[in-house]
């Protein structure tokens, strides 16, 4: 299984565990309570979309994580089952476990 799939599949995960808040409300809320760890963003999401969630996430106390992933909505609709540019993780142990495959696939780090 490739590096992608994993995090593809560790999505996929997290959503049957409802472990994901997905759609621009949804995130918004998850971030303003505190339950989001993690941000990700499509890589297909608008700039608009892009820049206010980094600025979300970058403002949110304590400060959490942003992402731009190289997947498509259409990428994500296939793991987790719902088509969406942007979602939030909200368990530590999956936000972190998402960023090591991340980093993982970006060369950056070994298994």
């Amino acid at each position: 299984m490739a590096n992608n799939d994993k995090f593809l599949s560790m999505l996929g995960i997290a959503k049957r565990a409802k472990l994901i808040s997905e759609g621009h409300d949804a995130c918004v809320a998850a971030v303003l309570k505190g339950r989001a760890k993690m941000c990700l963003v499509t890589g297909d999401a608008s700039e608009r979309l892009t820049r206010e969630f980094k600025t979300l996430a970058d403002s949110a106390k304590p400060q959490i994580p942003f992402q731009s992933i190289p997947y498509t909505m259409d990428d994500i609709y296939k793991a987790p089952s719902y088509r969406s540019a942007v979602m939030t993780v909200n368990d530590g142990g999956i936000a972190e476990k998402l960023a090591h495959l991340s980093k993982i696939q970006n060369g950056e780090e070994n298994l």
